[in-house]
């Protein structure tokens, strides 16, 4: 596992742990297992569940793979948005562009 560096740990404390007292590793953890945990509906069994967790937080806590900040931030928070770009379709029209507002305020909402 690698440390993170004091500037990483303020931004990592500021900007992405909800849970203030969550460390870095246990976050990595905690994404780690809810990441994996979709492989269920999948027919994944919960070894092969665990077995892609433990894959999983080894990428993250050596710091191979970094995902993204509404991941970090959300995953295992409750809060259901953990993607970090969204794509609205609309095309020429005032009833689409007017849809594409109605799904753009659902997504920041």
């Amino acid at each position: 596992m690698v440390e993170l560096d004091d500037k990483a740990k303020k931004i990592f404390a500021l900007k992405y742990s909800t849970r203030k007292t969550k460390t870095w590793i246990e976050n990595c953890k905690n994404i780690a297992n809810v990441i994996a945990e979709g492989e269920r509906p999948y027919g994944k069994t919960s070894e092969e569940i665990s077995t892609i967790a433990d894959v999983f937080f080894e990428h993250l806590s050596n710091l191979y793979f970094l995902a993204g900040g509404r991941i970090i931030a959300n995953a295992g928070t409750g809060i259901k948005n953990l993607a970090n770009c969204f794509v609205i379709g609309i095309s020429d029209s005032r009833s689409s562009i007017y849809s594409a507002l109605t799904d753009a305020a659902e997504i920041f909402a």
